[in-house]
């Protein structure tokens, strides 16, 4: 049985959420910046009990296209 451990996703997206409440930001940057944050903790969701590992290597080739 696999663990649902809180991963990388989830906690990028509640830090993310978090800036506009420790930071004075516009209104615009704090309202896309939640949008970021909800995205991030749904796509962690779907990371615990789904595999992305092709959407991993995907991400891995495209930056070594264009990096290199």
């Amino acid at each position: 049985m696999k663990r649902n451990r809180v991963n990388k996703y989830m906690v990028l997206g509640l830090l993310i959420i978090s800036i506009k409440y420790l930071i004075n930001i516009p209104n615009a940057l704090a309202c896309f910046s939640t949008g970021m944050g909800i995205v991030l903790l749904i796509f962690g969701l779907y990371a615990m009990n789904h595999d992305i590992t092709k959407l991993k290597d995907w991400k891995k080739n495209l930056v070594k296209r264009y990096l290199n």
